[in-house]
């Protein structure tokens, strides 16, 4: 996951998650960055109590990950195409962490079955990238 994606899910500015990671925050994983930004940061400055106006509603955080699940889909597809399993891995986990935002009841994620298969930990060729891309 890059920083620039660490905002978007964290609607934060890119500026604001490269302070945050010289302050320690985890980059490899919303969760993670979440649980850091609970335990670190004093609530008070949370651009989502300060200014609740600029922040997504719970409705549009899940239009945008389904959005984002649908777009990195086709991206790891594309990449599954080329057999760049580097790729393929870093989109496959993109959709992972945009499948965390959108509700269990929503069904408008349609991704290719190899992207499924992939997300459920089935083997395939990209198996050994996956492994080498969670061993890193």
């Amino acid at each position: 996951m890059t920083q620039a994606e660490l905002a978007d899910e964290l609607d934060l500015s890119a500026a604001m998650v490269s302070k945050l990671k010289a302050r320690g925050m985890p980059t490899h994983s919303v969760a993670d960055a979440e649980a850091w930004r609970a335990t670190n940061l004093d609530p008070a400055l949370l651009k989502s109590l300060r200014r609740p106006e600029l922040t997504r509603s719970p409705e549009q955080r899940a239009q945008y990950a389904i959005t984002r699940a649908n777009e990195r889909g086709r991206l790891a597809h594309d990449a599954l195409e080329r057999a760049d399993w580097r790729e393929f891995v870093r989109h496959v986990e993109g959709v992972r962490t945009a499948l965390r935002i959108i509700p269990d009841e929503d069904e408008q994620v349609l991704l290719p079955l190899e992207i499924w298969d992939a997300l459920c930990g089935f083997p395939g060729p990209w198996s050994n990238a996956v492994r080498n891309e969670r061993a890193h």
